[in-house]
């Protein structure tokens, strides 16, 4: 490719790396027959250990800028972030609360004394189980009155992608020069 710089990386839409180019997949290379390559991009992708270095990995990867911007993380040359899924905690849940729904239209008389002996035996009774209350201080309702919801299963946290191979230029013009 006319005027790229060792080092390089483009972007391409078909599937096979051009003459004198690799694709950006962690591959690793001898140092000896790749110097130029070695010196620009040393072990920034994984660790050199005199006779391979590694190319930069960019499957499933987007790329992001090197450097730190206002107001943004430092981010090292080489350094990986991020995670392909997420499972958020209560305390990353924004806050809310859930409403009880309950059928108050039918009334229920509210007897503090009995009107007569009672049976031992509880009667079972149909109908609505809740009856209108009156009180205006709150009242805790017991643990096992209210259930949980959600799974605590991770979720998948991407914007859509479109994959497409990252090449990087094994020999070209050494940058700098």
């Amino acid at each position: 490719m006319a005027d790229a710089f060792t080092g390089e990386i483009r972007v391409y839409s078909f599937d096979y790396a051009p003459q004198d180019w690799a694709f950006c997949n962690g591959g690793r290379l001898l140092i000896d027959q790749n110097k130029a390559l070695f010196s620009v991009i040393k072990s920034y992708y994984g660790p050199a250990d005199g006779t391979f270095f590694y190319l930069p990995n960019l499957q499933g990867t987007a790329p992001m800028g090197a450097g730190q911007g206002t107001g943004l993380t430092n981010r090292t040359l080489g350094s990986m972030t991020g995670t392909v899924s997420v499972t958020l905690t209560t305390a990353q849940l924004p806050a809310h609360t859930h409403g009880l729904q309950v059928d108050t239209s039918t009334t229920a008389t509210i007897q503090t004394t009995p009107t007569a002996n009672v049976s031992v035996i509880a009667t079972p009774v149909s109908g609505d189980v809740f009856a209108p209350y009156d009180q205006t201080a709150a009242v805790t309702l017991d643990a096992g009155a209210i259930g949980t919801t959600g799974g605590g299963q991770p979720h998948e946290n991407r914007s859509p992608l479109l994959a497409l191979n990252f090449c990087i230029c094994l020999t070209g013009v050494y940058p700098g020069s």
